[in-house]
C-alpha cells in the first residue's frame, strides 16, 4: 500500500509543478485545472499565474533577487513528486524510504502553510470565500501530504 499512494502522491506534485489544466471535453470547455487559488481573475499555480486566461507571469523567469521564491517553491514541488515516487519503488531502501516520507511531509506541510498563509492574506476581508478561493492545486497539496502520512505509515507496518 505504500508504494502505491506514495506513487500517487508523486504523480500529483509533479501534476500540479508542470500542468495548468488537462482538458477532458474541449467542445464543451470541460477541463481540470489545477490552479492553488483565484483573486480577481488571476489564477495562481505553483508555476506562476494567469490573468484573464490571456496574460500569464512565472516568477521562475523574472530577474535574479525576485525569482528566488518562485524556484524554491516549484523546485520543493518537483522535489516532492520526484522523491515520493522514488521512495515508493520495490528497490528502494527502508531507511533511505523513511527519511524521504518524513521530508516529503515537512516540505508539504511547508507548501501548504505558505499558500494557506497567502490565500488568507488575500481575502482577509471575507474569510468565508476560501474554500471557493482554493482551487483544486491547493486540496491536492493537503491530499499528497495526506498520501505520504498514508505511505509512512504503511511502510512502518511492513518493517515490523
Amino acid at each position: 500500500m505504500a508504494r502505491k499512494t506514495g506513487i500517487l502522491g508523486g504523480i500529483l506534485a509533479l501534476l500540479i509543478a508542470f500542468i495548468a489544466n488537462i482538458p477532458i471535453y474541449p467542445p464543451a470547455n470541460i477541463e481540470i485545472n489545477f490552479l492553488i487559488f483565484t483573486n480577481n481573475n488571476t489564477a495562481y499555480y505553483i508555476w506562476g499565474y494567469l490573468s484573464n486566461n490571456l496574460l500569464s507571469f512565472s516568477p521562475l523567469i523574472a530577474q535574479f533577487p525576485e525569482n528566488l521564491i518562485g524556484i524554491f517553491i516549484w523546485g520543493l514541488m518537483v522535489f516532492l513528486g520526484l522523491s515520493s515516487i522514488m521512495a515508493s519503488v520495490k528497490k528502494a531502501n527502508f531507511e533511505n524510504s523513511m527519511k524521504l516520507y518524513w521530508l516529503n511531509i515537512l516540505c508539504s506541510i511547508f507548501v501548504s502553510v505558505v499558500y494557506t498563509i497567502i490565500i488568507i492574506l488575500t481575502i482577509w476581508e471575507n474569510l468565508i470565500l476560501f474554500f471557493y478561493t482554493a482551487g483544486i492545486g491547493y486540496y491536492l497539496l493537503i491530499i499528497i501530504l495526506g498520501l505520504n502520512i498514508i505511505a509512512l505509515h504503511y511502510l512502518k507496518k511492513s518493517e515490523i
